[in-house]
């Protein structure tokens, strides 16, 4: 590629010259031709959007490209290819459970590797970073990962240093594992507290339970009453609200409010323990930026940080407004309302999920298919859910998805239904 005042293509990327233009790296991964996992009868390779076989359909099975290759399976071990169908990671490792699904790969220049049933961690080149000897190995957040090791969990860098020794507990139904704010809750001797990123103990391990940081404050949980801390492990609320639900976002601060319950009923405080809404509803969503779903005598609608009525009380159920839509439930059937309380995808689908990449999946008469934001059948629901389970169709991943068909067999499809299959 030639010079221009403009950009350079040194080894592969992009780089500006001139402030006249702006061309990053990912949009030239974009442009490059995209290879997808192909499937021949038993074998898989890697096709271009038009269904031009570039690497054979050798394989045991394939997944999407990341970072530039792609985990291939063969005789049971899985190994790592380019974009050339070259061998850059040898067969070395175990495979892959499905529920990976075909997305399994690198992220943040690392992989998650299985051998003899332990997991490790390898990089682009292939060089180990961490020897398959452990039980689970989180990605990276804030620059660490937590593994699992003996039962007890630790942290490690990219360097696979061990910054953090595994001496933390995993406790089966509620584990963080993962810095946010430069704070991670973890759990000791049966009590969660938080460390830094050296491993000190910031704030004690003494409460039953804790949500990670976000925007500066953390809910703790102590003797059945919540409490919300700054990260300095100072409360800055009475000791007045609990949860009564394990819930993802029930102490999480959205625009400065998080929900709160008492007496089984829910309302909204600011940081300042102010109360915004007052504890009178049977049910709180998520926060939208202005909106909230809320719930009233069982049945749902919408409602502003004011508590005035946006939307009537009427629905069974309503999802997180988002990009406009919300999902509904109505007269036991699912379609899509606008933040006007107005159904512009009509109740008729048994599942309606929310829209991914201008597409959602739909359920009619137990087979899958997707719809777009105008309510038009994009892709027919004809893919078999024989189990009733959500993942035998995934959601569309950079205009692909995974489907299944004939109860069993497996394959992609593009967002015009395009099938990269031939049996």
């Amino acid at each position: 590629m030639q010079e221009n005042n403009l950009i350079k293509y040194e080894g592969g990327v992009v780089k500006k010259v001139s402030n006249a233009i702006c061309i990053t790296n990912k949009l030239l991964t974009i442009a490059e031709s995209q290879l997808i996992p192909y499937r021949k009868k038993d074998k898989w390779g890697f096709c271009t959007p038009d269904k031009k076989i570039v690497i054979p359909c050798i394989y045991d099975k394939a997944y999407v490209f990341s970072e530039g290759l792609a985990g291939v399976e063969l005789k049971n071990e899985l190994g790592f290819i380019n974009k050339k169908g070259i061998l850059i990671i040898p067969f070395l490792y175990s495979t892959v459970n499905r529920d990976y699904g075909f997305n399994y790969g690198f992220n943040q220049g690392f992989c998650r590797v299985k051998k003899y049933n332990k997991w490790g961690l390898i990089n682009l080149e292939g060089n180990v970073i961490l020897h398959c000897q452990y039980q689970s190995i989180y990605n990276f957040f804030e620059d660490l990962a937590a593994v699992k090791f003996n039962d007890k969990w630790g942290f490690v860098d990219r360097y696979g240093g061990i910054v953090i020794p595994f001496i933390y507990d995993s406790n089966y139904y509620y584990s963080l594992n993962y810095f946010s704010e430069g704070l991670a809750g973890l759990e000791l001797n049966g009590k969660f507290g938080f460390i830094n990123k050296q491993g000190e103990t910031i704030i004690s391990f003494k409460y039953d339970r804790v949500e990670n940081f976000k925007e500066g404050f953390s809910a703790v949980e102590l003797n059945g009453k919540w409490h919300t801390i700054n990260e300095h492990g100072n409360r800055v609320r009475d000791n007045l609200y609990r949860e009564l639900y394990d819930s993802v976002g029930v102490s999480e601060f959205v625009d400065g409010l998080t929900k709160v319950e008492i007496g089984r009923k829910w309302g909204a405080i600011d940081k300042q323990g102010n109360t915004i809404l007052p504890c009178d509803y049977g049910d709180l969503g998520d926060f939208t930026p202005g909106v909230l779903v809320a719930q009233l005598n069982y049945k749902y609608g919408l409602i502003n940080y004011q508590g005035d009525t946006l939307i009537d009380f009427k629905f069974k159920w309503i999802g997180k407004l988002k990009d406009g839509l919300a999902r509904v439930e109505f007269n036991g059937k699912e379609g899509f309302i606008n933040h006007l309380g107005e159904i512009v995808i009509p109740c008729i689908y048994e599942t309606a999920l929310d829209f991914i990449e201008g597409l959602s999946r739909v359920q009619l008469d137990r087979k899958w298919g997707f719809i777009d934001i105008r309510g038009n059948v994009v892709i027919p629901c004809i893919y078999n859910d024989s189990n009733n389970e959500y993942y035998v169709v995934g959601e569309f991943v950079e205009g692909f998805a995974v489907v299944r068909y004939n109860d069993g067999d497996y394959g992609l499809i593009n967002k015009q239904g395009i099938q990269y299959w031939e049996d």
